[in-house]
């Protein structure tokens, strides 16, 4: 990038903070600046220095600073500026090689002693080509260096970028810093790709951890110390230690990765929208289960239910009296039903009732395979006096897949969303 445009750049964003800026002292212009883009008071300290103060520095800005610069005047980036402000592109020129001429020296002939004549001219040629070669030599080092530093592509767009980790995701920062300013994370060469693709996130059972259409993870993961893992959108280093990650495997969901996540505002927390004065605190209730499918109780689901929302409960009823309970008994539950008829239902204050559906068809991506669709739905009911009231109600589908039945509604209920 041309230096005099650099210096037009420059000035011109000082220039717009003055015009800006209630104060118009060096501190207070840098401060205003710094509040308003993305550069930092250093750089901003630095650029002033060189190109108004017109200080004698080795720095220059890199390519993400002058992008920075261009956006505070309004502009998309560097090379928006040239076009739009018309400014000479040119350059570094190369510098010019001034060569002696040899006519320069007292070459005449040496009536006295010819050969130390000719000895002294060769000398002198020798210590021309030295100079040459020394200024060439210094030259090149220069241009080396100030193309490494600006990065510039073909339409003289800088490249140069870095960035750094922040929480859970890549965030652009200056070049100049070593670290970031809030985390302490290392600075790093800016790669849009892994910048874009690379976050920190959590997951449980409902997370879509391979593609569907072709296989392939799409969450890699870290174990930490006592085996705390972490997991990651995208493959490569750990973006705090360093250490590669691990592409995520069944064995790995089956044996760490939990099952919901226990959010406090969970669905099965909240009370009555209706009425304000049969609040029930669930946790602390007598609950009573009865889900079935078309083979009768479903153990394996109401286990499940019992796991996820009324984890710590007291006391949990099994309704699996065939006598009782069954799939014409939830279809046709009334809110309004005389629980002195049915003495477990009247020591119970929290009702959870639900119908499953189980579908098994062949996976297209295997034959070896077989695809197990679960469909639940659950209604939640609360006592009060001598009715049930209707918590919420929720209907969930789900499908999974395994190497036999079994296999295959137990993936499906590990990809189930409780929330």
């Amino acid at each position: 990038m041309n230096h005099q445009i650099i210096k037009n750049i420059i000035e011109d964003v000082f220039e717009k903070a003055k015009n800006d800026s209630p104060s118009h002292s060096v501190n207070a212009l840098t401060n205003f600046i710094e509040e308003h883009s993305k550069l930092s008071y250093k750089t901003l300290e630095r650029a002033h220095k060189k190109y108004i103060d017109d200080e004698e520095t080795t720095w220059s800005p890199n390519g993400a600073s002058v992008s920075n610069f261009c956006k505070f005047l309004g502009y998309d980036d560097y090379k928006d500026y040239k076009e739009k402000t018309k400014r000479d592109d040119s350059e570094i020129e190369e510098p010019t090689i001034i060569i002696i001429p040899e006519d320069n020296f007292d070459t005449s002939p040496n009536p006295n002693n010819d050969d130390l004549n000719e000895n002294d001219n060769q000398k002198k040629r020798k210590w021309i080509w030295i100079v040459i070669i020394c200024l060439s030599t210094i030259t090149l080092v220069f241009l080396y260096d100030h193309l490494i530093k600006t990065k510039v592509n073909k339409g003289n767009d800088p490249l140069i970028g870095c960035m750094a980790w922040a929480k859970d995701h890549y965030e652009e920062v200056e070049c100049d810093l070593s670290m970031h300013p809030i985390y302490g994370t290392k600075v790093e060469r800016l790669v849009p790709e892994r910048m874009e693709a690379m976050r920190k996130v959590e997951v449980d059972a409902a997370t879509p951890f391979f593609s569907e259409e072709t296989g392939k993870p799409l969450i890699w993961y870290f174990k930490g110390k006592n085996a705390r893992f972490e997991y990651f959108t995208s493959p490569g280093l750990h973006p705090v230690n360093g250490e590669t990650l691990r592409k995520i495997t069944p064995g790995i969901i089956q044996n760490h990765v939990p099952i919901h996540k226990m959010n406090k505002d969970s669905f099965i927390e909240s009370t009555s929208d209706s009425d304000n004065s049969n609040q029930v605190n669930i946790t602390n209730t007598n609950l009573g289960i009865a889900i079935f499918n078309t083979e009768g109780f479903d153990e394996r689901l109401s286990s499940k239910i019992l796991e996820v929302y009324f984890k710590g409960n007291p006391s949990n009823i099994y309704l699996k009296d065939k006598k009782i309970y069954d799939q014409d008994f939830i279809e046709s539950f009334n809110s309004k039903m005389n629980l002195k008829n049915n003495k477990i239902l009247t020591n119970i204050d929290t009702l959870c009732l639900g119908i499953t559906e189980y579908t098994f068809i062949k996976s297209k991506m295997s034959e070896d395979r077989i695809n197990c669709t679960i469909k639940l739905k659950l209604d939640f009911y609360s006592k009060a006096e001598s009715q049930w009231i209707k918590i919420k109600d929720k209907f969930i589908e789900r499908t999974g897949t395994g190497y036999s039945r079994e296999e295959a509604i137990a993936n499906t209920i590990k990809k189930i969303n409780y929330e």
